[in-house]
C-alpha cells in the first residue's frame, strides 16, 4: 500500500481533476452531474467535493457551499471551504491530497453543525436561528418532541445537549468580542493559568461535543445498517443450521438405506459375498437410488464416506460387522 494514494477513478469524468481548478466548469458539471467523486480503491475510500447553496442557520450570504467528504464505508468526515480557498489549490487531486493527509488545514465543523441543527429542528420543535439571534426565551426553551424522540428519549436528550454546546460555543465567541481593550482582558486573565484555563475548558467543550455528535452519527447513521447486517447474518445461520440438520438427516437416510440394500444383497445372492464390501457396496447404492432417486440426489460419489461412518458410527456398527464377516 502507498502512502499517498492515487485516485484510480473519478465521476463524473467529464472534469479534469488533475488540472487546475476551474471554479465555474465544476460548479455546473456538479449540477449537471451530481457530486464529484475521487475513488482510492487502494485505500478503500473516496472524496467527493460538492457544491450547494449554503444552508446555514440564520445565514443570508447567498453563497455557495462547497463540501469536501472523505468517506470509507459507513463513516465520512465533511468540512465546508470557501470559493477562494477552494481555488489557491491547483487540482482537485492536490485538494483530495490535502484533506486526506492534513484534515486540520482545512476543517471546520460547519457541516455537522448544518446537518445537527436540521436535527434540532425536526425532532426538538426549536428553530435554532432564532435562538441564536435572540437567546433562550424568558420561560425556558419548550420542545416539541417528534414522534422518533417520543419513543426515544435518548434521540431528544443527547440533542439538546449538542444543541446546548453548540450555544455555549457561540456565547463564548461573544463574549469574547466584548474585550476590546486590554484592562478587560486582565480582568479575565490575571495569571497565565487563567488564560490555559480558558483554553482547556474550550477544547474540552469542543471534544464533547464533537463526541456527542458522533455518537449521535452511530446511533442513527450507522447503528441501522449494522442492525441489518447483524440480522441478515442470524437469518443466515438460521438457514445454515436448518439445511445443516436437514443435510445431516438425509446423509443418514442414505447410510441407512446403503447398509439396508447391502444386507438384502448378501442375503439374497450369497455369490456376492466374494465381490468385496466395496463392490457390494456399489450395487447398494444403484438399488437404494432406483428404489428412492429423490435422496440419492446428493451424495452418490461418497460410498467411502459412508463405509467409514458404517465402521465408526455405533448406530451402524454392529450391523456392519456383521455383514463384513459374511463378505469376503
Amino acid at each position: 500500500m502507498r502512502y499517498d494514494p492515487k485516485a484510480d477513478r473519478v465521476a463524473p469524468s467529464t472534469y479534469d481533476h488533475n488540472g487546475p481548478i476551474n471554479y465555474e466548469h465544476l460548479k455546473a458539471v456538479i449540477s449537471a452531474s451530481g457530486p464529484f467523486m475521487l475513488q482510492y480503491p487502494e485505500w478503500s475510500l473516496n472524496v467527493v467535493v460538492n457544491i450547494t447553496p449554503c444552508q446555514k442557520e440564520g445565514c443570508e450570504c447567498n453563497e455557495d457551499a462547497i463540501s469536501i467528504t472523505q468517506s470509507s464505508g459507513f463513516t465520512s468526515l465533511s468540512t465546508l471551504i470557501g470559493r477562494e480557498q477552494l481555488e489557491e489549490f491547483r487540482s482537485l487531486t492536490e485538494l483530495a491530497r490535502t484533506y486526506l493527509h492534513n484534515p486540520e488545514m482545512l476543517f471546520n465543523p460547519s457541516a455537522e453543525q448544518q446537518y445537527l441543527e436540521g436535527e434540532v429542528r425536526k425532532h426538538l420543535g426549536i428553530d435554532p436561528s432564532v435562538f441564536y439571534e435572540n437567546g433562550p426565551p424568558l420561560g425556558g426553551l419548550r420542545a416539541t418532541l417528534s414522534d422518533e424522540c417520543q419513543k426515544d428519549s435518548w434521540r431528544a436528550h443527547n440533542l439538546k445537549s449538542i444543541f446546548f454546546l453548540l450555544g455555549e460555543h457561540r456565547r463564548m465567541i461573544q463574549s469574547a468580542l466584548t474585550l476590546d481593550n486590554r484592562a478587560a482582558m486582565h480582568d479575565i486573565f490575571q495569571t497565565p493559568n487563567d488564560f490555559v484555563d480558558l483554553l482547556d475548558n474550550h477544547y474540552t467543550i469542543g471534544f464533547l461535543t464533537g463526541r456527542l455528535i458522533s455518537e449521535h452519527f452511530v446511533r442513527y447513521e450507522i447503528e441501522p445498517y449494522a442492525k441489518l447486517g447483524q440480522a441478515f447474518e442470524d437469518a443466515q445461520n438460521r438457514r445454515n443450521a436448518a439445511s445443516g440438520k436437514s443435510s445431516t438427516s438425509k446423509r443418514s437416510q442414505r447410510i441407512e438405506a446403503m447398509l439396508t440394500h447391502m444386507e438384502r444383497l448378501v442375503a439374497a445372492n450369497s455369490a456376492l459375498r466374494r465381490t468385496g464390501i466395496q463392490v457390494l457396496a456399489d450395487l447398494a447404492i444403484e438399488d437404494a437410488i432406483s428404489e428412492d432417486s429423490q435422496l440419492w440426489s446428493q451424495g452418490q460419489g461418497q460410498r467411502d464416506e459412508y463405509l467409514d461412518e458404517m465402521r465408526s458410527d455405533i448406530k451402524y456398527q454392529e450391523r456392519f460387522n456383521a455383514l463384513r464377516k459374511r463378505v469376503m
